[in-house]
């Protein structure tokens, strides 16, 4: 039964992803991190994870390849930096991808735009992460120009 109710869940992207999804991720300068809850009865046999630099896919055992969970990455990760772990006590799957270019951002995990986040929450997500302080003069032209835009916005409210 929470295998079913996990696939219909993760079906449907506006429930798989977000505050209350089964996926919740975060960023930083250097990696993305994806926390995907699996149902408690999964084992890590029933987990398969294929990579590259710019795909993912995520297969269980009881669904096959998870399609809102797949597909072409939307920036290039460092396959080789990057890795996943399950942990069976909570049934979490931890994924961790090494960004490609340090200063890349990601708005969403996918290119299709599957879980994409609003400028607000990405600047959280960099807000909370720990990190060494970056002067701003050392940012990337597509960094300051989000962070500009932010600040536009935050001023327009």
């Amino acid at each position: 039964r929470a295998r079913r109710a996990w696939g219909c869940a993760v079906g449907d992207a506006k429930t798989c992803f977000g505050a209350n999804g089964i996926v919740q991720w975060t960023q930083t300068t250097t990696t993305v991190e994806m926390i995907i809850a699996l149902p408690r009865e999964t084992t890590i046999k029933d987990i398969k994870i294929e990579l590259t630099d710019s795909h993912f896919k995520l297969w269980t055992s009881w669904t096959g390849c998870v399609e809102t969970l797949s597909g072409a990455l939307s920036r290039r990760v460092k396959s080789s930096e990057s890795t996943w772990t399950f942990e069976r006590h909570s049934g979490e799957l931890h994924v961790i991808l090494a960004k490609d270019n340090d200063d890349a951002v990601f708005q969403s995990i996918f290119e299709r735009g599957q879980g994409a986040k609003s400028h607000v929450e990405i600047l959280s997500d960099f807000v909370h992460a720990d990190e060494p302080y970056e002067d701003s003069d050392d940012l990337s032209i597509e960094c300051k120009t989000l962070l500009e835009e932010l600040k536009l916005r935050h001023a327009s409210v």
